[in-house]
């Protein structure tokens, strides 16, 4: 009987979670219903991002001396895309400089393919962090991380102890 119970549970509960992740798939395909206002609103931003994409990654094969061939910079595309697939290091760090020197071998030396990923790595990091910055800034009004923290629980009402568990001090 609780062999039975605990089946009927299962399946309840797997059914329930089939249909959640079935509608979530649904919300993100939802913009492609229908396919006009999404090729009206979806497809320029993605055709921007990926062209700005393959642009920076031009101009950063010229910078360190590499063909700037469109072949070129869609294998280094791919091959940061595909970095992060594999889980081997956080944010694909190592594994993608790896990937980048098979890639490309025959296009640079090694130590130039290395100083290429590290480089590029390098300044696309630092250039979001600052981007990121400034849109917080614009956001918020200011950066100050205290402040948002110190606006925010302004903003909450303020809590019953009761409802919380905790008892008042004093």
């Amino acid at each position: 009987v609780a062999a039975v119970l605990v089946a009927v549970v299962l399946v309840v509960w797997a059914r329930y979670r089939i249909e959640d992740f079935q509608h979530r798939i649904g919300q993100a395909f939802a913009v492609m219903r229908p396919p006009r206002p999404w090729l009206r609103s979806v497809v320029p931003w993605q055709l921007g991002d990926w062209t700005l994409r393959i642009l920076t990654i031009w101009f950063f094969l010229g910078a360190f001396g590499i063909d700037q061939s469109l072949r070129n910079a869609l294998l280094v595309q791919v091959t940061l895309s595909l970095a992060t697939l594999v889980p081997a290091t956080p944010g694909g760090i190592g594994t993608e400089q790896a990937f980048l020197t098979v890639v490309l071998r025959g296009a640079a030396r090694p130590s130039v393919l290395l100083a290429f990923s590290v480089g590029m790595r390098l300044t696309l990091t630092v250039v979001n962090v600052l981007v990121g910055i400034v849109a917080v800034g614009l956001t918020l009004g200011h950066v100050s991380l205290r402040r948002a923290v110190d606006d925010a629980r302004a903003a909450q009402p303020p809590s019953d102890p009761a409802e919380t568990g905790s008892s008042p001090k004093g």
